[in-house]
C-alpha cells in the first residue's frame, strides 16, 4: 500500500488532521516496506533482521482527540 492510499483510507475515518494522517500514513508504509526488504535480503542471505532500522511513532495530545483512531 502506498502512503497516499492509506491516508486516503484514514481519511474515512479521521476529520481534518491532514499533517498527521499524512505523517502517520508515510512511516507506517516505510515500516511495512522495510520489513518486506529486509525479508527479502534475510532469504537470500539466511541471515535475522540485523541492521533492521524501527521507526517509533509517540503520539501526543490531549484527550478527545482521537489518537486511538488514528493507530486502529
Amino acid at each position: 500500500m502506498l502512503p497516499e492510499e492509506l491516508e486516503s483510507h484514514l481519511d474515512s475515518f479521521v476529520v481534518k488532521q491532514t499533517q498527521a494522517k499524512a505523517v502517520l500514513a508515510t512511516k507506517v508504509c516505510t515500516h511495512f516496506n522495510r520489513i518486506k526488504h529486509f525479508k527479502k535480503q534475510s532469504d537470500k542471505k539466511k541471515t535475522g533482521g540485523v541492521g533492521m532500522i524501527k521507526n517509533n511513532v509517540l503520539m501526543i495530545g490531549p484527550t478527545g482527540v482521537g489518537k486511538p483512531i488514528l493507530l486502529n
